[in-house]
């Protein structure tokens, strides 16, 4: 929609990641930008990081759109 700039996605407590979760949330990234739309995780955790780092979604994402909290 018009507008629209960004997209926050809170991964705090109780969510896990792995892997393919990763990989979805690249692919995610990488089609809202091409859109204009940031993709900002919030409640990221440090095996959080690691893992998206590993998976390259660190390359896809700037480091400000990823938050250990909703506080930006």
């Amino acid at each position: 929609p018009r507008g629209i700039t960004a997209a926050v996605l809170s991964i705090g407590a109780g969510v896990h990641l792995d892997g393919e979760a990763a990989l979805s949330l690249q692919a995610a990234a990488q089609q809202l930008k091409s859109r204009g739309v940031r993709l900002i995780l919030a409640g990221v955790r440090r095996e959080d990081y690691a893992l998206l780092e590993q998976y390259g979604v660190t390359q896809t994402l700037d480091l400000d759109d990823l938050s250990p909290d909703l506080e930006m």
